[in-house]
């Protein structure tokens, strides 16, 4: 499986230098960049810093829409998640109003089965 985020093509590497502590170095492949190699420290820092990061968006996010944590967890997983419409971003509470105005809830359902339609599954806000 090709990883989506740079997270998750460090986090086995990862894994493999807390498990192992002869390993000192390693290399990383990631599609969108070319191989490069990280130190067991630099390694270790960045990871916990890439999951710090997700785990304060995943607290924001949760706070201010309609999302979960287990949601997003269920997202970053995923790779990318669009919306495709600013009703599609209303039904997940992203936003209140579009162009100034609050969105007709008709819509706003019509555009919630859209974006079900195509989200990954297990969404909470998709039962």
């Amino acid at each position: 499986s090709v990883a989506r985020t740079v997270f998750e093509a460090l986090y086995p590497n990862y894994q493999a230098v807390l498990t192992n502590p002869d390993l000192n170095e390693v290399t990383i492949t990631h599609p969108s960049h070319e191989p490069y190699s990280l130190s067991r420290g630099k390694l270790i820092q960045y990871v916990r810093t890439l999951n710090q990061d997700r785990e304060t968006f995943k607290d924001r996010l949760s706070a201010t829409s309609h999302f979960t944590r287990n949601d997003e967890e269920i997202m970053f997983r995923s790779g990318d998640v669009y919306f495709s419409t600013p009703y599609e971003a209303a039904y997940a509470g992203l936003i209140d109003t579009i162009n100034g105005e609050r969105p007709n809830p008709a819509r706003v359902r019509e555009a919630g089965r859209d974006f079900c339609a195509d989200a990954p599954d297990g969404l909470s806000i998709c039962r």
